[in-house]
């Protein structure tokens, strides 16, 4: 894949990713009295605080992908890769277990009962957000992995017409065709030919 089109994959993914985290990924409810009272609306970044400096990090990693080469090019994939692929299992083994011990003290706040002396009848509903978040670091997880491969046909500063042509020079060369090069003409030539 082109780097421009793998590039562009993945920086939309990524915002995706980070627009997915900021969405409701847990309603938190309970029924005191027989009523069902929601307690609050928390989105995966309030109960996955790690997860939202990650997905900025590899999105900053992204960003040196473009416009490195070489070596660089292959450590800020790696780095973007470690980072997607760690957010990926601590958000995702919490979001597989619905942790939400990081709403501990919202939770406190808003019923006033401290999570050590225990409440009982919370009603934890997960959103789609929350799995389609997962999905989607499961994919830009698997494009980086792909664009380590790709990464080697991507020549720094060069379209594809470009690239092609020099290709094609580069195929004569080894045919052993060489064209004249053309001799080179004066300004006069050049102002009677443009004349005529």
């Amino acid at each position: 894949m082109p780097r421009s089109r793998a590039l562009a994959a993945l920086f939309a993914l990524q915002l995706l990713s980070i627009l997915l985290l900021t969405q409701t990924w847990y309603s938190i409810s309970m029924a005191p009295n027989g009523h069902s009272v929601v307690l609050g609306d928390y989105a995966g970044s309030d109960a996955n605080p790690s997860a939202m400096p990650t997905l900025l990090f590899v999105a900053v990693a992204l960003l040196v992908v473009g416009f490195t080469t070489g070596v660089g090019r292959i450590i800020a994939i790696i780095a973007a890769l470690l980072g997607s692929v760690g957010a990926l299992v601590l958000t995702g083994a919490a979001t597989l277990t619905r942790n939400i011990s990081a709403l501990d003290s919202s939770l406190d706040r808003l019923t006033g009962i401290a999570q050590t002396h225990g409440i009982s009848g919370l009603t934890t509903t997960q959103s789609a957000y929350a799995w389609a978040w997962l999905a989607c670091q499961l994919l830009i997880s698997l494009l980086l992995v792909a664009s380590l491969w790709w990464q080697r046909n991507w020549v720094p500063g060069q379209t594809r017409a470009k690239a092609g042509v020099e290709a094609d020079a580069e195929a004569g060369r080894r045919s052993g065709s060489r064209k004249k090069p053309a001799a080179k003409k004066s300004a006069i030539e050049l102002w009677d030919e443009q004349r005529d």
